[in-house]
């Protein structure tokens, strides 16, 4: 009998629905309309209580393809609109399929047990994932679940929404995809730059807009790529860019790592390893996709964004437009230099037309009429404006600074600043409009001091600041800074952002902000306010620390809020070369911070920057910061290199006399053997640094070794070893009042009374956790012990009880960190599976509601 491979796509909606009798526009139809209408066959629909689907496909790739995009879709409707999808692939012995047939049960399998907004997927090879030309990390091992209805176990991986490919654009759409921001800023002139820009990008597929801040390279760039979004291939009559045009904001960006994270967040991809995203990856993802990528402000991160460039041209398809303000290339062959707005000659008299022909005084006329609606100059004024472009030599932000003077000041105040400090010899000393500084600082300088004060110690923040920040920086009240404040702010200097806590905060623009940054960095007082700057957020951070406790979650959305000038303040440490110890002591304020948020980039990078200024006398701190990036780069998933960086901390410290710090290491290098699926060696390094320990005396240490030994010995099926570890462990905990220690000694005895079977005792020592996690006020570990509840009546068949306090532990891992919820997803799923097989969906969501409630 022939055979043949086929994709089977399960899909459930747990609502009613019925596309044919709601509205042609509803988007809902038309997701589930091009569902329909892909290369597929319809096999199945279920009950009428909740909206379902099989469906069977010749290619895996078209399936995932199809699947992710209906997904993306649910997900970008933002209207609560749950899904679960199930996808497998097998051999099936008939054209039309046996609805018996394995792979087409097994997608319906896992489509019951999916996590909400999750497709799981099983038999996905490596080589599927490499024809799909997707990233090793499109699909996460949640390893072998129990399908209960076929009685066997299953390998399966998930596809989180968030990590689906790129859907492509429809067929009728003849305008690329793009994520340009809107600007109500025109772009006065520039009509050959522009052609002249378009040419050169498609000769060489990578232009880089070189000038000085303020000259107008993000508009022109921004302009260039919106007219590329609307231009054809000749030939298929599709959008020339159809996997779209792409904006990466770089501001701020210092490192690899946040490069290559904000460009794959531009594409609509969130890659949590990024250390592990290699310039070959980079290649395999883009090789078959036409893109323009727009990389706005490379200038902090230049290294980092030319290797990019480079493995991105190294494809067929994309081309790169970048902004600078200074070169990404040695050879400056890809470079295309923005030269100021044209002025008048000084010999001429202008009229009104002739005045809006040249693109200096046209930029002029255009940003007053912003202010001044229907504005129409005398022949005085079309002299003052001309003298005014002049003066500042055609540069088009210094030009929109002085128009919006205008609201305050007359033309003839405004050329009386422009000209006082166009006499200025240090101005004039450092080339005043070739250099960063000169762009805005005549407007600056020109500021009563009270408001030049402010708008300085403004640009120190990252982003969004609040009134009061800014008055503690400066020492002053809020009420002495609120007129400065509103001056800037009709100067058009600072703009008001309403994001923080529904009060008024503000920011300054990020070529404005550059600017002023650059012509204050020869200045002492510079130094002073990033010290200041430092100080403060320093003394914030610290006072949210440690992440425990009822009021984590809300500590954690605080330190989110702050986290961008927390990072610049911890760069400014190394930047003034303060000592390693410095650095470390700070930095320990936010490791659990990074660690809880995912930002492991962060931390790695930050202490190899740290690990350049260590000498060789600095022997503890260089240990510091390699156990420091190990943590995260085990996290991250990276555990080779995790172990490489451990025996090098461990090869310093073997001879040293500090027991604990050998141990540190140690505790550090068993953890990352486990995250290696090594549980040998993890066992190994535990008991050597648990004798370390045990020696030095050090109950934290002996702590953390007593929990990787146990760990390990469970693994391998050392019940003996594991019972001693617990027995030690709840005698050194005994003496504590720690209700998180003691909860977590009741979980150890409750995992290993699971192991042998006995539920109900297990049941008894999961209480007596709870009891102490709710006195801990962390809801983290509250829910966790409800998980281990639910598990255990699972075993019991006490199905409703199990389902109620599964409810309860979402709950809960809701309210806090959601790191421990990913954590734990797996168990989730598997017990919502096996739930929903023993008492149905509805019963689940019933005592799931009850529990939550």
């Amino acid at each position: 009998m022939a055979t043949h491979y086929a994709t089977f796509v399960a899909i459930t909606i747990p609502r009613p629905f019925k596309p044919k009798a709601t509205k042609k526009s509803d988007p809902l139809t038309v997701a589930i309309e091009k569902l329909f209408a892909a290369n597929a066959q319809l096999l199945a629909s279920r009950n009428d209580k909740v909206w379902s689907t099989t469906l069977q496909f010749s290619s895996v790739g078209e399936a995932l393809r199809i699947v992710g995009e209906f997904a993306r879709r649910l997900v970008a409707l933002n209207q609560n609109v749950p899904f679960h999808i199930g996808v497998s692939t097998g051999e099936i012995a008939h054209e039309q399929p046996n609805l018996t047939d394995l792979p087409y049960q097994r997608a319906q399998w896992l489509a019951d047990v999916a996590p909400q907004n999750c497709i799981l997927i099983s038999s996905i090879t490596n080589a599927i994932a490499e024809d799909l030309e997707l990233f090793p990390y499109w699909a996460i091992c949640l390893g072998e679940l129990h399908n209960v209805q076929m009685g066997r176990t299953e390998t399966v991986w998930a596809l989180r929404h968030f990590e689906l490919p790129e859907p492509e654009p429809f067929r009728d759409d003849l305008t690329a995809r793009h994520n340009i921001p809107l600007s109500d800023t025109l772009v006065i002139g520039r009509s050959d730059e522009i052609e002249q820009i378009q040419v050169q990008l498609q000769r060489d597929r990578w232009v880089t807009l070189l000038g000085p801040s303020g000259v107008g390279k993000s508009v022109l760039a921004h302009r260039v790529a919106r007219e590329l979004c609307i231009e054809l291939d000749e030939e298929e009559g599709t959008p020339l860019m159809r996997d779209g045009v792409r904006f990466v904001d770089l501001a701020g960006a210092t490192t690899r790592d946040e490069v290559v994270g904000r460009m794959f967040a531009a594409i609509g991809m969130q890659v949590e390893h990024l250390g592990a995203i290699s310039d070959a990856m980079i290649r395999k993802y883009f090789g078959n996709r036409r893109h323009l990528i727009l990389f706005d402000g490379c200038e902090r991160a230049v290294p980092d964004v030319s290797q990019i460039i480079k493995s991105l041209l190294s494809t067929s398809g994309v081309y790169v437009l970048a902004t600078s303000t200074t070169p990404l290339e040695p050879s400056n062959d890809h470079s295309f230099r923005i030269q100021p707005l044209g002025i008048p000659p000084t010999s001429k008299s202008l009229s009104l037309e002739d005045l809006e022909t040249y693109e200096a005084t046209a930029l002029m006329l255009d940003r007053m009429r912003l202010i001044h609606h229907g504005y129409h100059p005398n022949p005085d004024e079309i002299k003052l404006i001309v003298e005014i472009c002049r003066s500042l030599a055609g540069h088009p932000l210094a030009i929109s600074l002085a128009a919006k003077r205008t609201r305050s000041e007359s033309l003839q105040e405004v050329l009386a600043l422009v000209q006082g400090k166009k006499q200025d010899a240090h101005l004039e000393r450092e080339g005043r409009h070739d250099s960063l500084s000169a762009s805005v600082r005549w407007t600056i300088d020109s500021l009563p001091p009270a408001t030049c004060s402010v708008l300085e110690w403004a640009s120190v923040f990252e982003d969004i600041w609040m009134p009061d920040d800014l008055a503690e920086l400066i020492g002053e009240e809020v009420k002495t800074i609120r007129a400065p404040i509103e001056f800037l702010e009709d100067l058009g200097l600072i703009v008001e952002s309403n994001l923080l806590e529904e009060r008024a905060g503000y920011r300054l623009e990020s070529h404005i902000r550059t600017a002023i940054r650059d012509s204050l960095e020869r200045e002492k007082d510079w130094r002073d306010i990033r010290e200041q700057h430092f100080m403060y957020f320093y003394a914030k951070f610290a006072a949210l620390m440690p992440l425990t406790g009822a009021n984590q979650a809300e500590n954690l959305a605080k330190l989110d809020a702050m986290r961008a000038d927390f990072e610049s303040a911890l760069r400014f440490l190394i930047e003034v070369r303060k000592s390693p110890r410095d650095f470390l002591e700070v930095s320990r304020q936010c490791w659990s911070y990074w660690y809880r948020r995912n930002r492991l980039r962060s931390g790695i990078s930050l202490a190899d920057e740290c690990l350049a200024i260590c000498g060789p006398e600095d022997k503890e701190e260089l240990v510091s910061m390699d156990i420091l990036a190990s943590i995260f780069l085990t996290k991250a998933g990276d555990t080779e290199q995790a172990i490489s960086r451990l025996k090098r901390a461990y090869e310093t410290v073997k001879d040293m006399n500090d027991l604990v710090l050998r141990a540190r290491v140690l505790v550090n290098l068993s953890s990352a053997y486990w995250a290696n699926a090594n549980p040998e060696l993890s066992l190994e390094c535990g008991q050597e640094a648990l004798a370390l320990g045990r020696e030095a005396n050090h109950v934290p240490m002996i702590h953390s070794a007593l929990s990787n030994v146990a760990g390990a010995a469970l693994n391998l099926g050392l019940h003996e070893l594991y019972v001693d570890c617990l027995q030690e462990y709840e005698q050194i905990g005994a003496s504590t009042s720690d209700h998180r220690t003691k909860w977590g000694i009741d979980i150890g005895w409750a995992e290993i009374l699971c192991e042998t079977g006995k539920y109900d005792e297990a049941l008894e020592r999961i209480e007596l956790s709870l009891a102490h996690a709710e006195r801990s006020g962390d809801p983290t570990i509250v829910g966790r012990s409800y998980l281990w509840r639910s598990q255990i009546m699972l075993e019991l068949g006490r199905f409703e009880e199990s389902a109620e306090n599964l409810g309860r532990c979402l709950y809960r891992l809701s309210s806090g960190d959601q790191a421990p919820f990913k954590v734990n997803e797996i168990r989730i799923a598997r017990i919502e599976g096996r739930l929903r097989n023993a008492i149905g969906d509805a019963n689940l969501n019933f005592y799931k509601l009850i529990g939550s409630g």
